[in-house]
C-alpha cells in the first residue's frame, strides 16, 4: 500500500491554449478543468463548470499551452496507513494516548483521529516524532 502519495479528491486547473498561424497569434482561450474521484474511484470531470467525459477534460489538459493547478482537496490516509503510523510512533516510545497530542502539536490544531490527516500532515508528523526521538526516519 502506497501511503506516500497524496491520493486527491478534487483538482482543478486552469488550461490556457494559445492558437497561432505562421507565429501569429489568433486567439488565446482560457478553460477550468476539474476532475474528481468520487468514495468508489469513479473519476468525473466538469469543464468551465458544464459537466464532461473525463476524456473530453482530460484531452483539455493535455492539449493546453499550459496549465495551471488552483485548488486541490486531499483525501485522508484512513485507516490503514493511521495504523502504521500509529505502530511507528509506539516503537519510537510514544504511549499510544499522547499520538493525537504530537500530531496536534505538530499540526496547531485539534487532531481526534490519525486517520484524518493528509499524507503530508502524517509525513510532518512522523518526521517530527523522529526528530523528537533523535532516530533517523
Amino acid at each position: 500500500m502506497d501511503t506516500t502519495t497524496p491520493r486527491a479528491k478534487t483538482r482543478t486547473w486552469k488550461a490556457i491554449t494559445v492558437d497561432t498561424e505562421y507565429g501569429v497569434v489568433r486567439s488565446i482561450s482560457h478553460q477550468v478543468v476539474t476532475l474528481t474521484r468520487d468514495g468508489l474511484g469513479q473519476l468525473s470531470a466538469t469543464v468551465d463548470g458544464q459537466l464532461r467525459g473525463y476524456a473530453d477534460a482530460t484531452w483539455i489538459l493535455d492539449n493546453a499551452t499550459r496549465t495551471e493547478l488552483l485548488h486541490e482537496i486531499l483525501l485522508p490516509i484512513g485507516k490503514a496507513a493511521a495504523c502504521q503510523l500509529h505502530r511507528e510512533l509506539g516503537v519510537l516510545g510514544y504511549r499510544s494516548a499522547t499520538h493525537y497530542a504530537l500530531a496536534a502539536e505538530v499540526l496547531g490544531v485539534s487532531v481526534p483521529s490519525l486517520a484524518a490527516l493528509t499524507t503530508e500532515e502524517a509525513a510532518l508528523t512522523r518526521s517530527y516524532a523522529y526528530a523528537q526521538t533523535g532516530r533517523a526516519a
